[in-house]
């Protein structure tokens, strides 16, 4: 039984790169498409699709100040699309006030890694305080032409991940610069229809989450047969 539910995560794991692969290649709405003779998708740049920032372009890192302002680096980024602010690096309140003069969170903003991992595309929350590492990019989406988490599902995909990665310097770590960023090519549905893809993966991932949660359950009766 041990064996059998510790397999269970990889498969949602693959079962949610499945969900986002047909969301973003159009699949998962195509009877939709058809019922309702939406209109063709079209390749946009990234760049006319949001306002893409490098949120720390010294990109020296900061001293570190105890009891100072989380410094939030791909690392601190979970898996689960939340953010690690407890153990982030912390910064001086100064580092703050820059990047609060260089830009302004709003709702739907989210990070992509950059620099040694690539991806994580993770939302951004706006009631907490904290700053932004250099080896990640700040993709604030233009809501009059594209969902947020529609832009977002896209760039986590696994289409979308393998471009970046045959489009990325490969030194001594993996590399995909805000200029690439900015002129990477998004395939954008209508507004009507980012809104159902977005509103199908959510339902279809939150089943996932249900049964993961029963598989922990499970896991922990498990672990404490005798």
């Amino acid at each position: 039984i041990k064996t059998r539910l510790d397999a269970i995560p990889s498969i949602l794991k693959r079962f949610r790169q499945s969900v986002l692969a047909a969301a973003v290649s159009g699949n998962l709405t195509k009877e939709l498409r058809k019922k309702n003779n939406c209109p063709h998708w079209k390749s946009t740049k990234l760049s006319d699709l949001a306002n893409i920032l490098d949120p720390h372009p010294s990109h020296r890192t900061p001293k570190e100040a105890q009891g100072g302002i989380p410094y939030i680096s791909i690392g601190d980024l979970k898996d689960d699309g939340t953010i690690d602010f407890e153990h982030a690096r912390k910064v001086s309140s100064d580092i703050l006030f820059e990047h609060k003069n260089r830009y302004k969170l709003e709702c739907g903003d989210f990070v992509f890694g950059k620099i040694g991992t690539l991806g994580k595309a993770t939302a951004l929350p706006i009631n907490v305080e904290y700053t932004l590492s250099a080896n990640v990019i700040l993709i604030q989406p233009n809501k009059g032409v594209t969902i947020p988490k529609y832009l977002m599902y896209f760039l986590s995909s696994p289409s979308t991940m393998a471009d970046i990665a045959k489009q990325a310097n490969s030194t001594s770590q993996a590399a995909f610069g805000i200029k690439k960023m900015r002129e990477f090519i998004c395939e954008i549905p209508s507004i009507e229809e980012q809104t159902e893809i977005v509103r199908r993966v959510e339902q279809l991932f939150s089943y996932a989450d249900q049964i993961e949660q029963r598989v922990k359950d499970a896991q922990a009766r498990v672990n404490h047969l005798t």
